[in-house]
């Protein structure tokens, strides 16, 4: 026989739907599972038996937001936090998607995921490369045109750059001309 105590001593905070928390005689927490009328001293997060933390992401992950509205996964049992969505991840992987080589252009487009971002960025879109595990705001083709703009000026500031190399050392041959025109006039004068 159970007794209904005061459970504010306990975290019971994520006890899913459908679920009770109950303290035997002994001081102990149990579980009640009203679905199906069972009781269990473990607890329901622990099983596989519930809804998930988040709808639409596999037990024991959750999803969460950082400051900037991107979603990210919480492995609940692991402890560990990552942009990449595990179902997503596991289908990917399934597939040999992340096994391939970049060798196609558009390779990219099998792995790199849009998202819609929440408050404050609410809307904004952003990418999750599933390859590379990470997020950016640039689409792989703003990022790509970004990378060429980037490459194109470097060339452009090291053709500037030989260019007034090139033209200093003219410079500093025609000084050193003028110099010696200057110093054989001398060494004439002299003579």
């Amino acid at each position: 026989m159970s007794c209904r105590l005061d459970l504010s001593a306990y975290d019971l905070s994520d006890i899913p739907p459908g679920f009770d928390a109950r303290v035997s005689k002994s001081g102990k927490v149990y579980y009640v599972n009203h679905t199906d009328n069972t009781i269990s001293w473990i607890h329901p997060r622990h099983t596989h038996l519930h809804e998930p933390y988040t709808p639409g992401v596999p037990y024991p992950h959750e999803r969460a937001y950082d400051e900037k509205g991107r979603a990210y996964y919480l492995d609940r049992e692991a402890k560990t936090t990552s942009w990449l969505h595990p179902g997503k991840l596991a289908e990917l992987s399934e597939n040999g998607v992340l096994d391939k080589d970049d060798n196609d252009e558009k390779a990219w487009e099998e792995y790199i995921v849009m998202e819609t971002a929440e408050e404050p960025n609410k809307g904004k879109k952003y990418w999750v490369n599933y390859k590379e595990a990470h997020v950016d705001w640039l689409s792989p083709e703003d990022r790509r045109a970004a990378k060429d703009k980037a490459e194109e000026q470097e060339k452009a500031k090291t053709a500037v750059e030989r260019k007034s190399m090139s033209e200093q050392k003219a410079e500093e041959k025609k000084e050193g001309m003028a110099k010696g025109v200057l110093k054989g006039l001398f060494h004439r004068g002299r003579s």
